[in-house]
């Protein structure tokens, strides 16, 4: 409060000079016209013409006094106003009083004041574009979110259309897809509980459906259910393997148990292609490390517990005993992520994770055209290379 009093002060200031300015030119004037009258009058008339003079002489003195201490006021409280500001390192206000100031009355030095405030403005310009930057993130991400709902709304719409009109595979895609918008989860693991218990009976060389991943590289039209071939039946689980090479990453790390690929399978891949109740179905099971029967492996690294895992050499003699049995072909996905792919057998490269020749190698599968017309087991490419992915899994039944 005292601060804006001050301020307003120094802005009444010019309008104090000025009144007493004319305050004191008066004074010139009025001497100058008694003079010329006191020779026109009479004793008499002099005499009430002074009481006069004298009267507004009193009372100009009197205005020319309140307007002085004012003035003096006024400067006190300039300066100790600019002091307090200094203080309170407030040097930009500081900065701004003493300019005032200094236009009025005897300037003060203020350089090093000047100095501080340019610095404290460049400081301020930086906090106000700080916030302003997250202002926007923050409207950004507002506006995202209400885009996003609106979108999933949408969504959420047609896929209760869907249901209502039998449509239970597009309907179930649809809710898969809004990721736990509303209810949908719910009634995604309904209808998901409802679909795995119609089921036809699981047998070695059945096709089972179970999650959603990119295959038809239109991203536009969402992922396509995944098919998977049941390998083998024990009791109430069965080992499934997908029936098509569903990507193309590198292998990264000589063994399977440190390598980049098992980690990519069991984090980035199994939270992209299952929803939760899907999740729910596959075990995690106890993969052997294993060595390579073609060549000698000197460290095969350590068993490991994995949701999702690659064959081993021997896994794939054991489940694909003929050589022809062993050839995959690629979604048009894989062929874009740039795999290996013959087209005349349309077929593609896939990994093992059974150690290579070399540290730096790993064993795999080669489509059939680089030797012969069927596909058959090599000691290694380099884990560097790119080469495509041919999940595995436990699931309960």
């Amino acid at each position: 409060m005292k601060s804006k009093k001050v301020k307003k002060d120094l802005e009444r200031i010019p309008k104090i000079l000025d009144r007493r300015s004319q305050i004191e030119d008066s004074k010139f004037k009025s001497s100058e016209r008694i003079s010329s009258l006191f020779s026109t009058f009479d004793d008499s008339d002099s005499s009430e013409l002074k009481k006069e003079y004298e009267k507004r002489e009193s009372n100009r003195k009197s205005e020319l006094k309140v307007l002085t201490d004012s003035l003096e006021k006024t400067e006190k409280e300039s300066r100790d106003l600019a002091q307090s500001l200094v203080n309170k390192k407030k040097y930009s206000d500081a900065e701004e009083v003493l300019k005032e100031h200094n236009r009025h009355f005897n300037p003060i030095e203020y350089d090093e004041i000047k100095e501080k405030a340019e610095k404290q403005r460049a400081t301020r310009k930086k906090q106000i574009t700080r916030r302003t930057v997250v202002i926007l993130i923050i409207i950004a991400i507002l506006v995202t979110s209400y885009i996003s709902n609106t979108k999933k709304d949408a969504m959420y719409q047609d896929a209760i259309a869907l249901l209502e009109q039998g449509k239970t595979e597009e309907g179930y895609k649809e809710l898969r897809e809004l990721d736990g918008f509303r209810d949908s989860t719910e009634m995604e693991s309904d209808i998901f509980n409802q679909k795995w218990k119609n089921t036809s009976r699981i047998e070695v060389g059945s096709i089972v459906f179970l999650g959603y991943y990119e295959q038809d590289n239109n991203l536009a039209n969402g992922k396509e259910p995944i098919e998977w071939e049941v390998l083998e039946v024990d009791g109430d689980r069965a080992l499934l393997i997908s029936k098509y090479v569903l990507d193309c990453k590198r292998f990264t790390g000589a063994r399977w148990s440190s390598c980049l690929l098992r980690k990519w399978l069991n984090s980035t891949f199994l939270n992209n292609a299952f929803t939760s109740t899907e999740k729910d179905l596959i075990q995690k099971a106890y993969v052997i490390a294993s060595g390579n029967p073609y060549c000698e492996t000197r460290r095969i690294g350590r068993d490991t517990k994995d949701r999702l895992f690659l064959l081993s050499v021997s896994e794939v003699e054991q489940y694909f005993p003929e050589s022809w049995d062993m050839i995959c072909k690629p979604t048009d996905f894989t062929v874009a992520r740039g795999v290996h792919y013959d087209t005349e057998k349309d077929s593609c490269d896939w990994w093992l994770r059974s150690p290579g020749e070399f540290d730096k190698y790993a064993a795999g599968l080669v489509h059939g055209s680089r030797v012969t017309s069927s596909g058959y087991i090599f000691d290694g490419c380099r884990v560097s290379n790119k080469s495509g992915v041919r999940p595995a899994m436990w699931i309960s039944l």
